[in-house]
């Protein structure tokens, strides 16, 4: 097992290195940088706004709520849905749609990322989880961006094969919480991950809430600022059968990666 960790983050690690030769901070694009790069990749958004979506959820991802799962899409201004601190009361609903020119690829920073039934655990989640790439995952008292977490088997990029265009949805209480997401414990929204304003319907936000002062988060978010700072974990993690010197991010990623290569076996 501690074989196959390894040999899998040293490619990682490879490629990283290969791709990197220096630090290129790893934060959101611009909206001006965004819309460039979706122009000239063929992607577009419902109303030209930046591409990408901070922590949201793809149309058909069922949330837990006091009257049972419940899609996404359907959800509504009011509701109540379950998080680890209790009933909480919806206070908005962030939406953004977007498509791509036929045979083009999607961006990465549009591209949901699937997290395969029972990635996590024996149970958890329940069935495949589609989230936007910065969307944080609870897992160890921290929260962890899906992207991070990627391992090419049971957490990788991924689309319904039914999906032709991208629909993402942000669940926002008065509160940052942790909720649950096709059972997995996942992140509500997070001004500071996301931007309100990036979603088509900012409008009606503004209409009912004006200005909010910013959030706290529920508990520590975690990432990479750089991509040589993410190089160090990985090299980390090579060495870690002999001291454990990894960071939380590449704790998490390896065990759900062990898990991964386990049900393979």
């Amino acid at each position: 097992m501690n074989e196959f960790r390894q040999a899998d983050t040293r490619r990682q690690l490879f490629r990283m290195a290969a791709a990197c030769a220096a630090s290129v901070p790893l934060i959101a694009l611009s909206r001006n940088a965004a819309r460039a790069d979706a122009s000239a990749n063929g992607c577009s958004h419902s109303d030209n706004r930046a591409a990408g979506c901070g922590n949201c959820f793809l149309a058909g991802t069922r949330i837990s709520t006091t009257s049972g799962d419940c899609r996404v899409e359907q959800l509504q201004i009011g509701d109540e849905i379950l998080t680890l601190s209790g009933r909480k009361a919806i206070k908005w609903i962030g939406y953004n749609k977007f498509t791509k020119e036929e045979g083009k690829a999607w961006l990465d920073i549009v591209m949901p990322i699937r997290v395969v039934r029972f990635a996590i655990d024996d149970h958890l989640p329940h069935s495949d989880l589609y989230l936007s790439p910065m969307h944080c995952i609870f897992l160890n008292e921290v929260l962890i961006p899906v992207k991070y977490l990627v391992n090419g088997t049971s957490i990788a990029q991924g689309l319904p094969s039914d999906m032709s265009v991208i629909e993402y949805y942000h669940i926002e209480l008065d509160t940052h919480e942790v909720l649950y997401a096709e059972g997995a414990m996942v992140e509500s929204f997070f001004e500071g991950g996301s931007e309100r304003e990036n979603f088509s319907n900012f409008a009606q936000y503004m209409r009912l809430y004006g200005t909010e002062p910013k959030m706290t988060p529920f508990a520590p978010i975690l990432g990479y600022r750089n991509r040589r700072q993410k190089i160090q974990g990985l090299a980390r993690s090579l060495v870690s059968n002999v001291v454990d010197m990894r960071d939380p991010i590449q704790i998490a990623h390896d065990q759900i990666a062990q898990r991964a290569e386990a049900t393979l076996v």
